[in-house]
């Protein structure tokens, strides 16, 4: 199995109801073969949901790197207010 999963923008195409089976069954995915992966989306919701880990990039450098775990709902529309 892989050592590296890179997921660009992979649901971007798909309906809401179907993204959110893609991204579980990745997540399973990943969860059981123990794939580290690089996710590179511009749902931040996602993000949060499905990572561990979140590193936010602005004009070519990062302006945020934290734990999933300690980003809140309200940090999240904060950080959508920045990205537009």
């Amino acid at each position: 199995s892989p050592k590296l999963l890179l997921l660009d923008e992979h649901t971007a195409s798909l309906d809401p109801k179907t993204s959110n089976v893609v991204m579980k069954k990745t997540k399973d995915l990943i969860n059981n073969k123990n794939i580290t992966t690089i996710m590179i989306t511009h749902n931040m919701k996602d993000a949060v949901e499905y990572t561990d880990r979140v590193i936010m990039l602005k004009e070519g450098e990062i302006f945020m790197d934290e734990k999933s775990k300690n980003i809140s709902e309200r940090d999240l529309n904060d950080l959508y207010k920045l990205t537009i």
